[in-house]
This record gives C-alpha cells, structure tokens and sequence, in this order.
C-alpha cells in the first residue's frame, strides 16, 4: 500500500487486524479481503440466488422449517466458495482440505448460533462482554493455527502426521532445552520474529481502537515524525537483510 502511494497509487486495504477476529468467519472478513470479495462477488452470491436454491429455499421453508433451510442453502452457497479457495492455492490434496476445514467450521458456527445466543440470554452475559471476546478470539487462534498447520504441510499426509504430533510428541522442555533453535530458526530468528510480532500488535490493537496511526504520527513534531521514520526504515533493512549470504526469501505467497 505505503509503495503504491509513493506513485500515487491508492491500493485496498487487504488484511485488516484478522487475528483480533472471534470466529473462522470473521477472520476471512479480515483476512485475505481482495481473494475474500472475489470469491463472494462471483461465486457465493450467484450461486445464492441461482433458480435451484431458490427452488430449495420454496420446498424448505414448506416441509422442512426456516433453520433447515437456512442450513441448507448456506452449505450449497459456500461450498464451491471453499473448494475455490482451496484449489486457488494450488491443486494438492492439503490446500483442497484446507478449504473443507474452513467450509465445515464456518458452516457449524451458523449451526451452533441460535444455540450460543440462548444460552448468553438465559446466563444474561452480554455479547460485548470483555471476558467473552477474549475467549472467541483464543479460540479463532487455535482454528487459525491448527488450518496453516495444513496449510503449510508438505502434503496431507504429512499435516495429518504434523497434527497428530502434537498429541503425542509434545513436550516442555523443549521451550527451554534449546531444541527450538535446531528447527531451522537461529536466535536472530526468533528476536526478529519476537519484536516484528510485538509491533504488528501494538499496531493492529491501536487500529482495533479506531485510531488512524498514520494521522496520529503526522500531528506529531516534525523531529519525532522523521525520527520514527528513519528509525522503522532501518529496522525494515536491517532485519530483510541478515543470516548467512544474506540469502533473500521468497514470501510463501510467490508460489500462488
């Protein structure tokens, strides 16, 4: 976006705060919007008003009652969305599960809704409640995490095996017996990781807030305005830069 603008440019914000997301469906709201708003323009919305759901939503609505429907139409909809998804990633057993994973949590979270929302009212917990987000959002974390573990795997089999793992070859002492390093990550890794985390959540928690951060930084002083300016554009070179050779990464995306 920031390169765009520099030849005046003004490209559409494409990921906007996914992991402050409370459920698998908000985060692909957030997440990915252009392939999200693609996806929803040319396949969900025409396949959700083509004559055969109109003709499943006449016979439901008749024999089977509004939540069977409702149910059914939404499956029929997303389930090309999500096979698209999947097959737009590439033609591999991992990426088309992948997209089954999504399309089947997405469509139980429609299922499950009227039930959650009866049992917030019968307990009288509030929706906005502070504690209630912060649990949806853990657990959107462990959906997210537990996808790209697919997501990344060599293979089906092999995130099948790496998800398997988890159960069986977890221990603790591997966050302290130094065995982390010897994954591939050095400690300049791991402190690049650990600080490029720490800023896109200060970052994505201010923008959460509804704090424009590019204005804020403008009605600064002009000496701490370029200060930051410098001080991130050297963060940016010298941490792209590092490791042996200063070998250059291509972004898992490039595949794509």
């Amino acid at each position: 976006i920031g390169s765009g603008e520099l030849f005046g440019i003004r490209l559409p914000e494409n990921f906007r705060q996914p992991f402050c997301a409370q459920s698998a469906a908000e985060f692909w709201r957030r997440w990915h919007i252009s392939l999200g708003t693609w996806f929803k323009t040319y396949i969900f919305y025409p396949v959700s008003m083509s004559s055969p759901v109109k003709k499943w939503n006449q016979y439901g609505r008749k024999h089977l009652g509004k939540y069977i429907t409702m149910l059914g139409t939404s499956a029929i909809a997303l389930f090309p969305v999500w096979i698209c998804n999947g097959l737009w990633h590439g033609a591999r057993w991992s990426y088309i599960f992948y997209g089954m994973y999504y399309f089947t949590l997405i469509l139980l979270g429609i299922a499950v809704e009227p039930v959650r929302d009866r049992i917030l009212n019968t307990f009288h917990i509030s929706d906005q409640s502070v504690w209630l987000k912060f649990v949806r959002i853990a657990k959107t974390w462990v959906i997210i995490f537990a996808g790209e573990l697919f997501f990344r795997a060599d293979g089906l089999r092999a995130g099948i095996s790496m998800f398997r793992s988890i159960f069986t070859d977890f221990d603790l002492n591997a966050l302290t017996d130094g065995s982390l390093f010897n994954l591939g990550l050095g400690r300049a890794d791991m402190i690049a990781i650990a600080v490029g985390c720490v800023v896109v959540a200060v970052v994505g928690s201010v923008k959460e807030r509804g704090t424009d951060v590019r204005k804020s930084l403008f009605r600064r002083p002009v000496f701490v305005r370029w200060a930051l300016c410098y001080a991130l554009m050297l963060a940016v070179i010298v941490v792209s830069a590092y490791g042996d050779g200063y070998q250059t990464i291509d972004m898992i995306y490039a595949g794509f």
